[in-house]
C-alpha cells in the first residue's frame, strides 16, 4: 500500500510541493543512494530542497515550506536506503497529484449538476447567472 502524502496548506505550499519533493527525491537517488534511509537524512534533503528552490535560506516562507513538506511527507516509510525512500516519495507524489485531479473533476461535476439544475428550474438564462 502507498503512503499518502498529508495535505499541505495551499497558502504556502501547494504549488511548489511537487517541485520540492522531486528535488528530494532525486538528492535521494544521487547521494550515496544505497545507504539506509533516516530521520535525519529525510529532514536535510527537505532543507536543501526547500533552500535550492527560494534560493536563500533564511526567510520566513522557507521556514514554513520546510516545516509543510516535512508534514506532508510524515507517512512515508523510512525502511530500505535512499532509493528505495526516493521511489516512494515519487509515489506518494503522484497519488497527492492523482488525488488532487479528481477532487478538481468531482467539483465540476457539481457544479455541471447544479447548472443543469437551474436550468431545468428556471431556464438557461439561469444556469450561467450562478
Amino acid at each position: 500500500m502507498a503512503a499518502a502524502l498529508a495535505v499541505a496548506s495551499s497558502r504556502t505550499l501547494a504549488h511548489r510541493l511537487p517541485v520540492i519533493l522531486t528535488a528530494t527525491a532525486e538528492r535521494l537517488e544521487q547521494m550515496t543512494p544505497q545507504a539506509a534511509m533516516s530521520a535525519h537524512a529525510r529532514h536535510l534533503e527537505i532543507q536543501l530542497s526547500v533552500w535550492d528552490h527560494h534560493g536563500v535560506y533564511n526567510n520566513v516562507a522557507v521556514g514554513r515550506d520546510i516545516t509543510a513538506a516535512l508534514a506532508a511527507i510524515r507517512d512515508v516509510p523510512l525502511a530500505g536506503t535512499r532509493a528505495e525512500y526516493a521511489a516512494r516519495l515519487r509515489v506518494a507524489e503522484l497519488h497527492r497529484q492523482a488525488a488532487a485531479d479528481y477532487a478538481g473533476r468531482t467539483d465540476r461535476e457539481a457544479d455541471a449538476r447544479n447548472a443543469l439544475a437551474l436550468t431545468r428550474a428556471h431556464g438557461n438564462a439561469a444556469a450561467t447567472a450562478r
